[in-house]
């Protein structure tokens, strides 16, 4: 099972291909994300973490369109981020994108992804994690905290699958690349 580490920073995972815009040690490539196409062949990994890189990238939806190329049918990308009412979500300057519930799932969602009327991911599950001091608080009681006040949720985490359906055209009418659907999965 080839996997990657997207965005690893200093978090080197063994058993990963674990690649970073900067250098460093146990950091196998280095590139900018935030250019096209990524120095991988197509239909290379069976499973992509990017654990809070997403926020700070420019192109959030070419990104998407990027990781999809390069993963295999049926592979899982899982992504973490900072939900947008957490400190940490703002603390940091360099992020460029703000994610609730909503605006993460339309990273995956058939309205962003439709090339043909193909959808290209499957959502698999989506978990709110809890800031530390809410971590025991019954979850509909966070739903109806987060409505009211900031930093109840500090993270967001999601999973979904890749679907490889035949596409020769994108939402522009441009060619694109061909891929075979071995598997029909249903919509989330």
């Amino acid at each position: 099972m080839n996997k990657l580490n997207f965005g690893c920073g200093t978090v080197i995972k063994k058993g990963y291909i674990n690649v970073d815009i900067q250098k460093g040690k146990g950091i196998e490539k280095s590139f900018d994300f935030n250019k096209f196409p990524y120095p991988f062949e197509d239909n290379t990994f069976d499973y992509i973490l990017a654990d809070n890189v997403i926020e700070h990238l420019k192109y959030t939806k070419n990104t998407m369109l990027e990781l999809h190329r390069i993963s295999n049918n049926n592979a899982t990308i899982e992504i973490k981020v900072p939900h947008q009412t957490s400190v940490w979500s703002y603390a940091d300057m360099s992020h460029r994108h703000y994610f609730n519930e909503k605006s993460i799932l339309d990273l995956f969602s058939d309205r962003s992804y439709i090339i043909n009327k193909k959808l290209l991911f499957s959502n698999i599950s989506m978990k709110l994690k809890p800031a530390v001091p809410f971590k025991y608080v019954p979850k509909i009681i966070l739903k109806v905290l987060s409505r009211y006040l900031l930093n109840i949720y500090c993270q967001i985490e999601i999973k979904s699958q890749v679907i490889k359906s035949e596409i020769v055209t994108d939402s522009r009418g441009e060619q694109w690349k061909k891929h075979i659907q071995k598997k029909k999965l249903k919509r989330w």
